[in-house]
């Protein structure tokens, strides 16, 4: 079993790095294999979602949300699975409810990193600059990736 663990847990670093710099595809066939192996991995589910939505293929972003919305359903507690559900929304136009999601998130609980960026970019997009800006300050020294920022 550790084995198994490993070769999932290498896949899922080379499906990152293939996100992080932009290869969609690759990074699309290694998280729907590893999806496709376990389909109770939300981490997986997750990453497949984030790597679909940022195609052009309608098809393909439509998939992104009913994996978001499975992942959601699964584990609503869930902070990353919040964030990229209302990710995700966003992405695909629904702004008013990527906002709802991501207030009722911060009302909740401090947010990571990765989830700043994603209410900042919502901000930005709704010309609340001012509150965009204090929260890409308040992340500006985070360690943590965020590959969409590494993407755009």
């Amino acid at each position: 079993k550790e084995t198994d663990r490993s070769h999932r847990n290498a896949l899922y670093l080379k499906g990152l790095t293939a996100r992080c710099i932009g290869n969609l595809d690759d990074a699309e066939a290694i998280f729907s294999k590893l999806h496709q192996a376990n389909l109770d991995d939300i981490a997986v589910a997750d990453q497949l979602a984030l790597v679909l939505v940022d195609q052009p293929d309608e098809g393909k972003r439509a998939r992104a949300a009913q994996i978001a919305e499975s992942n959601l359903r699964r584990a609503p507690n869930v902070e990353f699975v919040i964030a990229t559900a209302a990710w995700i929304q966003f992405q695909l136009g629904s702004t008013d409810t990527a906002d709802k999601i991501f207030t009722e998130l911060t009302s909740k609980t401090a947010v990571s990193p990765q989830t700043g960026y994603y209410i900042a970019t919502l901000f930005k997009a709704r010309n609340r600059n001012k509150e965009a800006d204090q929260i890409l300050e308040s992340i500006r020294n985070s360690k943590e990736l965020i590959i969409e920022k590494k993407v755009r």
